[in-house]
């Protein structure tokens, strides 16, 4: 997939796109993606394997909750 001139595969991308004209995305092959948006904010990103947050400690909170989630849905 291609989006703001970067070609894109596997991975968690964050853009910053200030203005009103739209991002296109373009991909030559089949393939899903999905797409969140967020007003702009004055924080660091902290990136994540699949999430994305404002400290390194809310990702270790985050990540720690979804092992969490996991264990239990394993134990039924």
């Amino acid at each position: 997939m291609q989006v703001a001139g970067e070609t894109l595969r596997n991975e968690l991308a964050v853009l910053t796109h200030k203005g009103t004209e739209p991002l296109h995305f373009n991909s030559a092959e089949g393939g899903g993606f999905l797409f969140g948006s967020a007003v702009l904010h004055p924080y660091e990103l902290v990136l994540g394997n699949y999430s994305v947050h404002t400290s390194a400690e809310a990702l270790e909170q985050g990540e720690a909750r979804i092992r969490e989630i996991g264990r239990g849905l394993r134990g039924r």
